[in-house]
């Protein structure tokens, strides 16, 4: 019983690090594309007021 756990938890242990991983990656591009966006409708603001 205890063996199948740990099978069943090493199987699963990889699963749950690549999706914890895929999720932070995830979260790094949007923060990363907001920040960019930010800074394009700021330099277009800027634009337009000269």
């Amino acid at each position: 019983m205890v063996s199948l756990i740990k099978n069943s938890f090493g199987a699963v242990g990889p699963l749950i690090f690549s999706v914890t991983f895929f999720k932070v990656q995830l979260s790094l591009s949007t923060w990363f594309l907001v920040f960019l966006l930010k800074e394009r409708i700021i330099g277009i603001k800027l634009a337009s007021k000269r």
